[in-house]
């Protein structure tokens, strides 16, 4: 049986134009799992490989979009098809598995959410999905 592992504070902020993701656990803690509190405004279309994310939202409400490969291929993302945009509040989670293209986006300002990953989220498995070929109109549906 091994030790519990306490972490005060949050390790690393990550900011980018828009959200501010918190790490919490991370493969850095040799632990199979990964944890991040984020703030979303707008998220970047990206899929994981080999990771998959659950967020559970701590508060305010927002919209995660999926998308899949036209194709049906799920090992190549050279163009997508929006699949589903879930609208989600408080309480609420969704479970993403690897290679299903997400974005999160929120027009308020306090849609946090704890998301975890398994395994723990890593660079090397984040791998965005370009601007251009995504439907900037979808994600303003029913907010």
């Amino acid at each position: 049986m091994s030790d519990p592992i306490l972490k005060t504070g949050y390790r690393r902020n990550v900011k980018t134009a828009g959200e501010l993701v918190e790490e919490i656990l991370t493969q850095n803690d040799c632990l199979d799992i990964g944890m991040a509190r984020a703030n979303i405004k707008e998220s970047q279309m990206h899929y994981h490989k080999k990771t998959t994310e659950y967020y559970y939202i701590i508060s305010g409400k927002g919209a995660v979009v999926i998308a899949k490969p036209k194709n049906n291929r799920r090992d190549v993302f050279a163009s997508f098809r929006i699949d589903g945009v879930y609208h989600l509040v408080e309480g609420d989670a969704l479970v993403i598995p690897p290679r299903i293209g997400h974005y999160a986006v929120s027009d308020v300002d306090n849609f946090n959410v704890l998301v975890v990953s398994t395994p723990a989220w890593n660079k090397k498995d984040h791998h965005l999905l370009t601007e251009s070929k995504r439907d900037k109109n979808v994600y303003n549906q029913n907010l």
